[in-house]
């Protein structure tokens, strides 16, 4: 068994690596809640992006609907929901 110092330094070394493992996972934490926000800032970015090229592309005064009923025509499917899309291989 072993004696009295050896158990408290088995103790100190258990408790610093307690202590930089939680560290290590609040560093980690940070760094995923940081890349998480980054995420919704870039989508929002491009849902805004978006929606401006569906803008210029329906022109002033046009329901955002117009353009998929212009590509369902254009295409010539039969089922408004397989308009532009390719078809599975």
């Amino acid at each position: 068994m072993p004696d009295r110092k050896q158990r408290e330094a088995r103790r100190a070394q258990q408790t610093r690596e307690i202590e930089e493992n939680q560290e290590a996972l609040r560093r980690s934490i940070a760094e995923s809640q940081r890349l998480i926000e980054r995420a919704v800032e870039i989508t929002g970015r491009h849902h805004r992006e978006l929606a401006e090229d569906e803008e210029t592309l329906s022109g002033p005064g046009s329901s955002p609907d117009d353009s998929g009923v212009a590509a369902y025509r254009q295409s010539g499917a039969a089922d408004p929901m397989q308009a532009g899309r390719k078809p599975h291989l």
